[in-house]
């Protein structure tokens, strides 16, 4: 059997490379430019190791350090817009993630425009059903009424809480049942985006929901829900249970997905119940991105890099499953040495050629994560419903 390096990484710590380079000296050797031997192991081309590889990594290597002496970095400005739409906070978050971790926070696409055009693209989904999540969303609250409702077990009157629910179309299934039922006491929404909020209050004055409504701006990742979710319990009078809703994978988009669930849970008391829609993994997640080929999934999640003029022609686009992490990712793989000038704070960000910048990230549950999960929150999984078509799931928690 071939002995190969199992990973581009692997390379990278041995000679001092970015993974960027080492996957630049496979395209040279598929162009015919160097003559690494490669085999190719599910698809993908890995390194062997023998020593005629050893020794023309070790020149490649050698080269691109002499080369980066002689090469001249460029100044890239980012672009003035940016400042009108993240405030001081966000962009020293933007700044610090970057520097310290070479990602732009995905949650910070949908501020401003980018709700547009979110809005663009669940018009889309309802046209042409593209997006499975939303339809997945419907059937489960359309078809698994009765057992939310009993799972919760409770003849008072139930708050709702959508966080993150983009313009809580997709909630609106379960509000629709509850205040049918006369079981709606209210609903509170909560996202980073205030342009969001806007249209999720435009969608349900179109639902005809009519209970008393809460809508707060709030970074869930970095910041507890609990005040809120104390204050939502007593809203129109005595307290009242609630269920927390994170539909559509949202919390799955965190950098750090256990602590955003933490921000939730600790906001928890005992009668309260936390639904959470995610997709699951399968043999084909590693490979599946096709929901960028949507316009306005692309134009939303490559808006920030474009407000920091990160341009095509400074960036290759890299999709993939991070076996490590389980994470699918949707990296900007730089093609040069830049400095990304802020004027603003008077700040550089040093970056180099073959730096992968993160612009999306998303993990994917399966049923093993789902249990992990609620033993780490030390919370009891009440229900756990699998799509009968997709490969969806929805489960809900509650605090022990």
């Amino acid at each position: 059997m071939l002995d190969y390096y199992s990973s581009r990484y692997e390379i990278a710590k041995i000679f001092g490379v970015s993974e960027g380079a080492v996957r630049n000296w496979i395209k040279k050797t598929l162009n015919k430019e160097i003559y690494l031997q490669l085999t190719e192991v599910d698809g993908v081309q890995h390194i062997l190791k023998n020593e005629h590889n050893w020794l023309i990594m070790t020149e490649q290597a050698e080269k691109g350090r002499k080369h980066k002496h002689l090469e001249s970095r460029q100044v890239v400005t980012v672009s003035d817009e940016l400042y009108k739409i993240l405030d001081d906070n966000q962009l020293i978050g933007l700044i610090n993630s970057l520097e310290v971790s070479k990602k732009i926070p995905h949650k910070l696409v949908y501020l401003n425009k980018g709700a547009d055009l979110w809005e663009k693209f669940y018009e889309r989904t309802l046209q042409d059903t593209t997006y499975q999540t939303t339809s997945s969303d419907l059937y489960f609250f359309e078809n698994q009424y009765r057992l939310i409702k009993d799972t919760i077990n409770t003849e008072s009157k139930i708050n709702v809480v959508d966080i993150g629910g983009g313009n809580g179309e997709p909630a609106m299934p379960l509000l629709r049942q509850l205040q049918q039922d006369n079981l709606l006491n209210s609903y509170t929404a909560i996202d980073i985006s205030s342009e969001m909020l806007e249209y999720t209050k435009k969608h349900l004055i179109r639902s005809g929901i009519r209970v008393p409504t809460d809508f707060h701006v709030c970074d869930f990742e970095i910041q507890s829900l609990q005040n809120i979710l104390f204050k939502t319990k007593y809203m129109g009078g005595a307290r009242k249970p609630t269920i927390v809703l994170a539909l559509g994978g949202i919390l799955f988009n965190s950098n750090d997905v256990a602590q955003t669930f933490k921000h939730v849970v600790e906001g928890l008391c005992p009668e309260d119940l936390f639904i959470v829609t995610n997709a699951l993994d399968n043999p084909s997640a590693p490979v599946n991105f096709s929901t960028f080929t949507i316009p306005e999934i692309y134009e939303l999640d490559t808006k920030v890099a474009r407000l920091l003029n990160l341009s095509e022609d400074l960036t290759d686009n890299e999709l993939i499953f991070n076996e490590k992490t389980r994470f699918r990712e949707y990296n900007l793989v730089l093609q040069k040495d830049i400095d990304l000038s802020f004027k603003k704070f008077n700040h550089t960000v040093k970056l180099y050629k073959y730096d992968k910048i993160n612009i999306w990230m998303h993990m994917k549950d399966t049923f093993e994560s789902i249990n992990q999960t609620a033993n780490t929150l030390n919370v009891g999984l009440r229900a756990v419903i699998k799509h009968p078509v997709f490969d969806n799931v929805m489960y809900a928690m509650s605090r022990k």
